[in-house]
């Protein structure tokens, strides 16, 4: 989306992704948390494996989270319906329906068949 938006539509696109970005973080590293807590210290590999995916994920940034394969993909995904949502209007239909009920007409000399 950076190369091909600009304008209002790119900051727009910008401002989305970092609004959605901060709470999926947070989500993230709540989810690593919890898997800490819940985790009983039998397995010494598996504890120090989620102690390590923890401190990955509370290293992560706003921006670096996108790189996470789910929350990222979300992320995108939600901040292009928002974008769309604001650049295209919501009547576009009725417009165009109005365009060819009042303006489109055929020319004089055309038959109905062509």
């Amino acid at each position: 989306m950076q190369q091909f938006a600009r304008g209002s539509a790119l900051s727009g696109f910008n401002a989305s992704v970092m609004q959605l970005a901060a709470p999926a973080r947070l989500q993230a590293v709540a989810n690593a948390q919890a898997a800490v807590n819940a985790d009983d210290g039998t397995d010494v590999a598996g504890a120090q494996q989620l102690a390590n995916h923890l401190a990955a994920v509370q290293a992560l940034t706003d921006i670096t989270v996108l790189d996470l394969q789910a929350p990222g993909v979300a992320i995108i995904n939600a901040a292009i319906q928002d974008m769309v949502t604001v650049l295209l209007p919501t009547k576009i239909p009725q417009r165009v329906k109005l365009c060819l009920r009042r303006e489109a007409r055929k020319p004089v000399d055309m038959g109905i068949r062509t």
